[in-house]
């Protein structure tokens, strides 16, 4: 990936989950954090296709998909369970 040594991405930080849809968890900055970097990695070449966006909760998914709309086309794919075939 352009600007990265990693295929794989994993990032801590210390913003609290809020309650959301769902009576689920989610976090804004999270979302805004994974959909720049998500459209930083297009703008760089990357099909959005060969992008996958993971999240444990619903709330958080739901999130994602919201703010997607507004952000990315829907070529990327978010999932809560993600089992490649």
């Amino acid at each position: 990936m352009p600007g990265l040594n990693k295929n794989l991405l994993f990032f801590d930080h210390r913003i609290p989950e809020d309650s959301g849809e769902f009576n689920s968890k989610q976090n804004e900055h999270e979302t805004t954090f994974i959909l720049a970097l998500t459209m930083y990695l297009i703008q760089n070449g990357i099909k959005g296709d060969d992008i996958a966006i993971l999240a444990p909760y619903k709330g958080q998914i739901f999130l994602l998909l919201q703010k997607r709309k507004e952000n990315l086309n829907s070529c990327v794919d978010i999932q809560k369970n993600y089992k490649r075939s």
